[in-house]
């Protein structure tokens, strides 16, 4: 995909100078060189000022050419940085790679240390409900007694 879209801007730049460079050559009757380097100077925005349209045809075309030829340089330009940033940042994930399951994990683990602390309040809870009810049955225990007693008595 990237490497069809670089493709594609360099086949659109060419296109772009050759455009520039046969319209210059016959509308101000500079040579292919000079054209060239005019078509050039005004898609890189440089414009040194050294060569200049004299015709009004001329200039009319510069400027529609220097407005859609610029945004379209920027596009290209965008797409090739594009591509290295995106070659970069697999580069980059296969480096840091590592230290993102380390942090993936160490994510992991405070969920497990909130689950065992939440299983550790819930033991606690119980543990306190057990005691209760082992007071309940040493009451009842010693109620059962007291009834034996009475009933051995009689």
């Amino acid at each position: 995909m990237f490497r069809k879209r670089v493709y594609y801007s360099v086949i659109l730049v060419i296109i772009l100078l050759s455009i520039g460079t046969f319209y210059y050559k016959h509308a101000e009757g500079w040579s292919y060189v000079n054209s060239f380097y005019f078509s050039t100077m005004t898609l890189t925005t440089i414009g040194y000022g050294d060569l200049a349209p004299t015709t009004d045809g001329a200039k009319i075309f510069t400027s529609v050419y220097a407005l859609f030829g610029i945004g379209i340089m920027l596009y290209i330009l965008s797409s090739v940085i594009g591509v290295f940033i995106f070659k970069q940042e697999k580069y980059f994930s296969r480096i840091f790679s590592p230290f993102h399951r380390i942090r993936h994990h160490e994510k992991e683990i405070e969920k497990e240390k909130k689950i065992n602390i939440k299983q550790e309040m819930e033991i606690r809870k119980q543990k306190k409900e057990i005691k209760t009810q082992k007071k309940e049955i040493k009451k009842h225990e010693k109620e059962i007694d007291t009834i034996k007693k009475k009933i051995e008595k009689k």
